[in-house]
């Protein structure tokens, strides 16, 4: 087992690298390693999505706001969620 750190666009629209994200979570998952995110949107989100596909594990650190509302994908696809608290959502100046 390794815990694989990944961290990517927030805002990434491209189909393609969102299923890419998505097998390789999923593959990640298969071979046991333990994904860790910012549990936010984009690819950091896709990953999580292959992940819990196959029933992986995985730790998001999440800023405070939306991301931490109990009720949103990005908090339901993580088995471990870490409140940080810092108040960035990745929108801030946009």
């Amino acid at each position: 087992m390794a815990v694989v750190m990944v961290a990517g666009s927030w805002d990434e629209t491209n189909k393609e690298l969102q299923e890419t994200a998505i097998l390789l979570g999923k593959e990640l998952a298969q071979r046991n390693h333990v994904m860790v995110t910012g549990g936010g949107e984009g690819i950091p989100y896709y990953i999580n999505v292959g992940v819990r596909s196959v029933d992986g594990n995985n730790i998001a650190f999440l800023g405070e706001g939306k991301d931490t509302d109990r009720q949103t994908d990005h908090y339901k696809i993580v088995m471990h969620n870490i409140t940080t608290e810092m108040g960035w959502d990745g929108m801030e100046g946009v």
